[in-house]
């Protein structure tokens, strides 16, 4: 369950560093932002997975969860936030 978990923070690392880089070769303003924005998500869902991982851990070595953990993020679907382009296929 871990490693499935630990897959998953990779990936999400992953598509955020994809989405940096993307944003720094973004043409424009409005392009930049929104992989920045996009590279803000998914460093946040791995965040969450970390601290997933992480609770898992303490409760199978029977010990409480770290106190000073990042607090979960506030998620806001992204298709709230912003359109996505066609192109973006992440």
């Amino acid at each position: 369950m871990v490693t499935d978990l630990q897959t998953k923070v990779e990936k999400y690392e992953t598509k955020a560093a994809q989405c940096e880089q993307s944003a720094r070769q973004a043409p424009d303003e409005p392009e930049r932002a929104f992989y920045q924005e996009l590279a803000n998500y998914y460093g946040a869902v791995a965040t969450d997975f970390r601290q997933v991982i992480e609770k898992r851990k303490a409760a199978l070595e029977g010990r409480p969860a770290l106190n000073n953990a990042v607090p979960p993020s506030d998620h806001i679907p992204l298709r709230r936030l912003v359109r996505f382009p066609s192109a973006a296929r992440f």
